[in-house]
């Protein structure tokens, strides 16, 4: 059955109103936001953390014993940025021989003496200041 012209010509606006209808749905369908904090800088604005060596505070060496003596670490500071690493191993041991040191009293003590800590954190101090300086 033959269609006529008047049923061509409405095919056609129709067809071309979908067209252009699809086209204008795709501009203008709603763009998602980007994500951003609004309380927090952009990334290119956050300064690098500071260049800060391992700091390790090592016990004094125990008694002999066995013919070894230990010391263990504890870490005062972590490094950060490009900073010297902290040891994998926190414990020393050395080649003694029993009966070179007196072990009559109680063993080494492992604390961290108060002074170390000062110096450690007065380091982290002069870092980050200098850090926020750049």
């Amino acid at each position: 059955m033959p269609i006529s012209q008047s049923a061509r010509n409405s095919i056609l606006s129709l067809v071309v109103g979908l067209l252009l209808f699809a086209c204008t749905a795709v501009v203008a369908s709603p763009q998602k936001a980007p994500d951003v904090n609004p309380y927090m800088p952009p990334a290119n604005d956050i300064a690098p953390p500071p260049n800060i060596d391992c700091m390790v505070s090592w016990s004094d060496y125990s008694c002999c014993a066995s013919n070894m003596k230990t010391s263990t670490g504890s870490v005062l500071v972590t490094a950060s940025g490009n900073g010297k690493q902290c040891p994998i191993s926190l414990s020393r041991k050395e080649y003694c021989i029993v009966g070179d040191k007196d072990c009559s009293g109680s063993a080494a003590s492992s604390k961290i003496p108060g002074e170390h800590l000062g110096i450690a954190l007065a380091g982290v101090v002069v870092a980050l200041f200098a850090s926020l300086a750049t």
